[in-house]
């Protein structure tokens, strides 16, 4: 079950990396035809221009689409370097998100969700990253000698998604899009295959890391009760001010934060100390050696050099510019804060060589995906009180545990 997580939660992380890098997928604009093929470009967001009178570039005159061609299940859809992406791959991909992305509140494909991108360019730059990571990641696996398979169990799992995939979608759509039972189990299986190597690149990839990348994974657990301060005023031209009563306020601080100190360190149990005293909004942290946390966050010096003094038990009373800090050591090595550190460091590294990739082999998208065009539903999707999902237009009502998405 814990590996299973594992590869599920890595698996959000790189996609939510190449996301960001979306125009990664756009970088050249490649124009070729071959005999009996379609056009190809580079991806969603390559646009094309045309010169105006004065020679100005000028952006193209775009057809409002009320409707789509009815999708090739066979033809490519993505071709990168050798390797040739089926539409019905890329449009199982498109239609879950575009399902989970309607059910979730979007009405309006063509509302801009940053300055020139719409959520209609987001949706097809999030499908043709979805389908990129499964081609990068299959040609990592084989260069690592990664090799997965499907148990008997999982076979099971595939037969559901299957199942459940196609008890949610129309047999409009199903025809619309090319879905069949057999391209939807293809690409389901594929998907779970995908999921495996992640994870077996991510347990490879921690094998791997040097003895420096361990020592920074190693995390202790620390609790703290804050007891701010206030900062002296200074003039403005020089002249002295009068802190005496900022001085008195801090050094009644003080003196609590000794007294908590003692009282902690004489058996009085520390949280309860906290929930009368802590003015800060956290109670308990995990930080490496060099003050930073499993999330790349970082402390300030003196608490870290402070927390890294203490053993299992001990106590320290430090000073920072937020005030008196009472710290407390809960353990010098906390186990789960270390693994999803070295999860992280091996995804970054993950994430570097995916950028790489994208930048050295050329993505040409064809004409048919270009010109798709995101349409808004025809009908709204409501929740009832008891979650499920009712289509207005027709009123059927499917459970909201039962959606088009596959985990």
């Amino acid at each position: 079950m814990k590996k299973n997580l594992l590869c599920k939660r890595v698996a959000a992380l790189v996609l939510s990396a190449v996301l960001m890098g979306g125009s990664l997928t756009a970088c050249q604009n490649t124009d070729t035809a071959g005999a009996g093929e379609s056009q190809k470009n580079t991806g969603a967001s390559a646009q094309t221009e045309t010169p105006g009178e004065s020679g100005e570039t000028a952006a193209p005159e775009t057809e409002v689409k009320t409707e789509n061609e009815p999708v090739d299940p066979d033809a490519v859809a993505i071709e990168i370097g050798d390797t040739k992406v089926k539409a019905s791959e890329l449009f199982y991909y498109y239609y879950v998100y575009k399902m989970q992305s309607e059910m979730g509140g979007v009405t309006d494909w063509a509302l801009e969700m940053s300055a020139g991108v719409t959520y209609g360019d987001y949706l097809k730059m999030m499908t043709e990253n979805q389908v990129l990571q499964a081609v990068f990641l299959t040609q990592k696996a084989a260069e690592k000698g990664i090799e997965v398979e499907v148990t008997s169990d999982d076979q099971a799992d595939i037969d559901d998604a299957v199942a459940s995939f196609f008890a949610n979608v129309s047999q409009d759509d199903q025809k619309a899009y090319g879905f069949t039972e057999d391209n939807v189990r293809e690409v389901i299986t594929n998907s779970l295959k995908i999921s495996k190597i992640l994870n077996g690149l991510v347990e490879q990839g921690m094998t791997e890391l040097t003895q420096e990348e361990l020592d920074s994974c190693v995390y202790r657990t620390v609790q703290h009760i804050l007891f701010k301060t206030k900062t002296p005023e200074t003039g403005e031209s020089g002249e002295s001010v009068d802190n005496s009563e900022v001085d008195d306020y801090n050094a009644q601080q003080k003196a609590k934060a000794e007294d908590v100190l003692a009282r902690a360190q004489n058996g009085e149990d520390f949280e309860t100390l906290a929930e009368e005293f802590n003015e800060d909004g956290g109670f308990e942290y995990s930080l490496n050696k060099d003050g930073q946390t499993p999330d790349g966050s970082a402390f300030v010096q003196e608490f870290v050099d402070g927390s890294n003094a203490l053993n299992e038990g001990e106590f320290t009373l430090v000073q920072t510019e937020y005030g008196y800090h009472v710290i407390k050591c809960v353990t010098v090595n906390d186990e789960e804060a270390g693994q999803t550190a070295k999860e992280n460091l091996v995804l970054s590294k993950l994430q570097s060589d995916y950028g790489t990739w994208l930048n050295e082999n050329t993505q040409e998208f064809y004409d048919f995906w270009q010109n798709y065009a995101v349409l808004n539903p025809t009908a709204d999707l409501t929740q009832d009180e008891t979650g499920d999902t009712t289509q207005a237009e027709t009123g059927e009502t499917t459970p909201a545990s039962e959606t088009a998405a596959v985990d």
